[in-house]
Protein backbone atom coordinates (compact mmCIF):
# COMPACT_ATOMS: atom_id res chain seq x y z
CA UNK A 1 0.00 0.00 0.00
CA UNK A 2 1.26 3.52 -0.69
CA UNK A 3 0.74 4.65 2.91
CA UNK A 4 3.90 5.51 4.77
CA UNK A 5 3.55 4.72 8.46
CA UNK A 6 0.21 2.91 8.06
CA UNK A 7 0.03 -0.43 9.87
CA UNK A 8 -3.50 -1.75 9.17
CA UNK A 9 -4.38 -3.87 6.13
CA UNK A 10 -6.43 -2.37 3.33
CA UNK A 11 -7.62 -2.76 -0.23
CA UNK A 12 -6.51 -1.14 -3.44
CA UNK A 13 -8.99 -0.62 -6.25
CA UNK A 14 -9.82 1.94 -8.91
CA UNK A 15 -13.02 3.97 -8.80
CA UNK A 16 -14.55 7.10 -10.21
CA UNK A 17 -15.21 10.14 -8.03
CA UNK A 18 -17.40 13.09 -8.90
CA UNK A 19 -15.91 16.41 -7.86
CA UNK A 20 -18.89 18.68 -7.07
CA UNK A 21 -17.23 21.96 -8.14
CA UNK A 22 -16.38 20.50 -11.55
CA UNK A 23 -19.55 18.43 -12.01
CA UNK A 24 -22.03 21.14 -11.00
CA UNK A 25 -20.39 23.81 -13.16
CA UNK A 26 -20.42 21.43 -16.14
CA UNK A 27 -24.02 20.37 -15.48
CA UNK A 28 -25.17 23.99 -15.36
CA UNK A 29 -23.25 24.85 -18.54
CA UNK A 30 -24.71 21.83 -20.36
CA UNK A 31 -28.25 22.69 -19.27
CA UNK A 32 -27.87 26.34 -20.26
CA UNK A 33 -26.51 25.26 -23.66
CA UNK A 34 -29.77 23.35 -24.10
CA UNK A 35 -31.84 26.42 -23.15
CA UNK A 36 -32.86 25.05 -19.73
CA UNK A 37 -34.44 27.70 -17.56
CA UNK A 38 -33.29 28.17 -13.97
CA UNK A 39 -35.78 29.80 -11.62
CA UNK A 40 -35.02 30.78 -8.02
CA UNK A 41 -38.14 30.59 -5.92
CA UNK A 42 -38.81 30.49 -2.21
CA UNK A 43 -41.51 28.23 -0.84
CA UNK A 44 -43.08 28.72 2.58
CA UNK A 45 -45.21 25.56 2.84
CA UNK A 46 -46.26 22.34 1.14
CA UNK A 47 -49.41 24.04 -0.19
CA UNK A 48 -47.22 26.82 -1.60
CA UNK A 49 -45.18 24.22 -3.53
CA UNK A 50 -48.14 22.21 -4.76
CA UNK A 51 -50.24 25.27 -5.55
CA UNK A 52 -47.64 27.24 -7.48
CA UNK A 53 -45.95 24.59 -9.63
CA UNK A 54 -47.49 23.08 -12.73
CA UNK A 55 -44.96 20.28 -13.19
CA UNK A 56 -46.09 16.68 -12.72
CA UNK A 57 -42.84 15.69 -11.03
CA UNK A 58 -41.27 17.62 -8.16
CA UNK A 59 -37.89 16.58 -6.79
CA UNK A 60 -37.52 17.63 -3.17
CA UNK A 61 -33.94 18.88 -2.75
CA UNK A 62 -34.70 21.29 0.07
CA UNK A 63 -32.29 19.67 2.54
CA UNK A 64 -32.38 21.64 5.77
CA UNK A 65 -35.79 23.13 5.02
CA UNK A 66 -37.57 19.83 4.31
CA UNK A 67 -38.86 19.26 7.85
CA UNK A 68 -40.59 22.65 8.02
CA UNK A 69 -41.65 22.88 4.37
CA UNK A 70 -43.25 19.43 4.26
CA UNK A 71 -44.37 19.33 7.93
CA UNK A 72 -42.52 16.06 8.37
CA UNK A 73 -41.35 15.47 11.95
CA UNK A 74 -39.42 12.36 10.83
CA UNK A 75 -36.89 14.57 9.05
CA UNK A 76 -34.02 15.13 11.46
CA UNK A 77 -31.03 17.38 10.81
CA UNK A 78 -27.62 15.73 10.77
CA UNK A 79 -24.58 17.99 10.82
CA UNK A 80 -21.52 16.73 9.02
CA UNK A 81 -18.19 18.51 8.89
CA UNK A 82 -15.21 18.09 6.61
CA UNK A 83 -11.68 19.42 6.73
CA UNK A 84 -10.60 20.90 3.40
CA UNK A 85 -6.82 20.98 2.97
CA UNK A 86 -4.87 22.46 0.05
CA UNK A 87 -4.86 20.34 -3.09
CA UNK A 88 -2.06 17.80 -3.50
CA UNK A 89 -1.87 16.86 -7.19
CA UNK A 90 0.34 13.82 -6.49
CA UNK A 91 -2.20 12.27 -4.12
CA UNK A 92 -3.78 9.55 -6.25
CA UNK A 93 -5.72 7.45 -3.76
CA UNK A 94 -8.84 7.53 -1.64
CA UNK A 95 -8.37 6.44 1.95
CA UNK A 96 -11.41 5.09 3.77
CA UNK A 97 -10.77 3.32 7.05
CA UNK A 98 -11.61 4.85 10.44
CA UNK A 99 -12.14 8.10 8.59
CA UNK A 100 -11.72 9.10 4.98
CA UNK A 101 -9.50 11.23 2.83
CA UNK A 102 -9.67 11.80 -0.89
CA UNK A 103 -8.11 14.15 -3.42
CA UNK A 104 -9.95 16.69 -5.51
CA UNK A 105 -8.57 19.25 -7.94
CA UNK A 106 -9.29 22.04 -5.43
CA UNK A 107 -8.74 20.32 -2.05
CA UNK A 108 -7.87 17.20 -0.13
CA UNK A 109 -11.08 16.33 1.72
CA UNK A 110 -10.90 14.73 5.16
CA UNK A 111 -14.02 13.60 6.95
CA UNK A 112 -16.16 13.43 8.61
CA UNK A 113 -18.60 13.94 11.42
CA UNK A 114 -22.18 12.85 12.08
CA UNK A 115 -24.17 14.89 14.61
CA UNK A 116 -27.84 13.87 14.77
CA UNK A 117 -30.24 16.68 15.68
CA UNK A 118 -27.70 19.46 15.16
CA UNK A 119 -29.00 22.13 12.78
CA UNK A 120 -26.20 24.69 13.13
CA UNK A 121 -24.45 25.44 9.86
CA UNK A 122 -21.49 27.06 11.62
CA UNK A 123 -18.28 25.06 11.14
CA UNK A 124 -16.38 24.10 14.26
CA UNK A 125 -12.66 24.62 13.61
CA UNK A 126 -11.58 22.43 16.53
CA UNK A 127 -13.67 19.54 15.17
CA UNK A 128 -12.11 19.98 11.73
CA UNK A 129 -8.62 20.07 13.26
CA UNK A 130 -9.40 16.86 15.13
CA UNK A 131 -10.39 15.19 11.83
CA UNK A 132 -6.99 16.10 10.37
CA UNK A 133 -5.21 14.95 13.53
CA UNK A 134 -7.09 11.65 13.44
CA UNK A 135 -6.11 10.90 9.83
CA UNK A 136 -2.52 11.92 10.62
CA UNK A 137 -2.53 9.43 13.53
CA UNK A 138 -3.51 6.62 11.15
CA UNK A 139 -0.30 7.29 9.22
CA UNK A 140 1.87 7.50 12.34
CA UNK A 141 2.11 11.30 12.12
CA UNK A 142 0.17 12.13 15.32
CA UNK A 143 -0.74 10.45 18.60
CA UNK A 144 -3.60 7.98 18.18
CA UNK A 145 -6.78 8.81 20.09
CA UNK A 146 -10.15 7.01 20.33
CA UNK A 147 -12.73 8.08 17.76
CA UNK A 148 -14.96 10.85 19.14
CA UNK A 149 -18.64 9.93 19.24
CA UNK A 150 -19.42 12.43 16.45
CA UNK A 151 -16.98 10.77 14.01
CA UNK A 152 -18.77 9.20 11.05
CA UNK A 153 -17.01 5.86 11.59
CA UNK A 154 -17.72 5.68 15.33
CA UNK A 155 -19.43 2.36 16.16
CA UNK A 156 -22.60 4.26 17.16
CA UNK A 157 -23.04 5.24 13.51
CA UNK A 158 -23.23 1.77 11.99
CA UNK A 159 -25.09 1.74 8.68
CA UNK A 160 -28.86 1.70 9.02
CA UNK A 161 -30.41 -1.20 7.16
CA UNK A 162 -34.00 -0.97 5.98
CA UNK A 163 -35.49 -4.49 6.27
CA UNK A 164 -38.10 -3.57 3.63
CA UNK A 165 -35.36 -3.23 1.00
CA UNK A 166 -33.83 -6.56 -0.04
CA UNK A 167 -30.04 -6.66 0.10
CA UNK A 168 -28.12 -7.01 -3.12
Amino acid sequence: MPFEGHTKPGFEYQTLLIEPPIFLARLEADLLARQAKFVDKKFASKSDVLGSLTQNIIVNCTGFGAMKLWSDPKVVPIKGQLAMLPAQPNLQYLYGQDGYMFPRADHVVIGGTFEVGVSSETPNKSVCKSLVSHIASLFGQAVAKPLPDIHIHHPDHAPIVNPAIPSV
